[in-house]
């Protein structure tokens, strides 16, 4: 006798629905910190993770770190964005003939460990750069990279500490002020994107009652396409981050708004910076090349020098997307390109 197609298909449909089933209420009815598989373990609980302790805010922190290159090099400090860690930022490590690269994961970011939200407020991260300044470059200024998020705090520690900084590298900063933000149309966000909704609903079934359970669903931004900042926004770049830090993400962007409204300006830290600057944009993120340069690069009055750089056919995580015209590009400013 052969088989009914129709039953089949009717039993594989029941058979996935119930899986599906099965699954959801099992996730509804745990906590998503009894399952130590859903995100690596920070330095707190990972012995062989290398670490190192700051204080911050009078609090003794632990980050974890990487460092390649010679101590006695010329120090370059390298900072992860939002929804990022050190192991995305790796291929500035081959600056590390010249320059000792040093990447660390900020308090509440990757494998570093988790703060409550009263310790990642803007004065915060800022002095958290200054420790590390002091415990490895104490006497000599540094080179300073930084991302996305990490590019503003960059910047706040340039303008506060303008004597420990030579070279200032920001890699698509936002808009220093929210007015640049409204007239540069930049603060449109679309909550409509696959990969929002599928964590948006995935958020509805799952607990949040621990900072695992925020960063497992947090990591869902990274396939969200909630900001313009790639180049096909149907296919993401690789972006190869172990474990994000959903509460630094929140805390930080939550306290830009005044209400609904943008209310922030950094332009006077800019101002106050007297290192060489260099703003990289990329060619299709909506905060790049052409933003950097059109409102950012202006406010740099005391710079000793400021500098744009294009990254052609990348978007927001141009790491991934084109190295060799970033590697290009930082090099030279660096001073390792011949």
């Amino acid at each position: 006798m052969k088989p009914n197609p129709l039953r089949i298909r009717v039993r594989a449909v029941a058979t996935t629905l119930f899986c599906v089933l099965f699954i959801a209420s099992l996730l509804a009815n745990c906590r998503l910190d009894d399952v130590p598989t859903l995100v690596p373990p920070t330095v707190v609980d990972d012995p062989g993770l290398p670490r190192r302790e700051i204080t911050v805010l009078g609090k003794k922190r632990l980050v974890h770190w990487r460092t390649s290159g010679n101590p006695t090099n010329p120090v370059l400090f390298v900072m992860p964005g939002s929804l990022s860690d050190v192991f995305c930022y790796r291929p500035f490590e081959q600056f590390s003939d010249t320059y000792y690269v040093v990447l660390w994961d900020q308090r509440g970011q990757g494998l570093s460990q988790r703060v409550d939200r009263g310790e990642l407020g803007y004065d915060a991260m800022v002095e958290e750069i200054k420790a590390m300044k002091d415990a490895l470059s104490p006497a000599k200024p540094i080179s300073l990279l930084g991302h996305s998020w990490s590019a503003i705090f960059a910047l706040l520690y340039a303008g506060k500490y303008p004597d420990d900084v030579t070279r200032l590298i920001l890699m698509e900063p936002f808009g220093f002020t929210s007015e640049i933000m409204s007239k540069a149309d930049a603060g449109v966000l679309n909550l409509f994107t696959p990969g929002y909704l599928d964590m948006a609903w995935f958020s509805g079934m799952a607990p949040l009652d621990s900072h695992d359970a925020l960063d497992f669903r947090m990591r869902g931004m990274l396939t969200s396409g909630v900001r313009p900042f790639f180049k096909d926004p149907d296919h993401f770049p690789e972006w190869p981050v172990r474990r994000v830090g959903g509460l630094a993400l929140l805390a930080w962007e939550s306290a830009l708004l005044e209400g609904a409204q943008w209310r922030f300006d950094f332009s006077p830290s800019a101002a106050s910076v007297t290192a060489r600057v260099l703003l990289v944009g990329s060619q299709y993120s909506y905060i790049g090349y052409d933003f950097q340069r059109t409102w950012n690069a202006p406010l740099f009055s005391k710079a000793a020098s400021v500098e744009t750089l294009l990254v052609p056919d990348s978007g927001h995580r141009m790491i991934t997307e084109n190295w060799n015209a970033l590697k290009a590009g930082v090099g030279t400013f660096l001073g390792t390109q011949p």
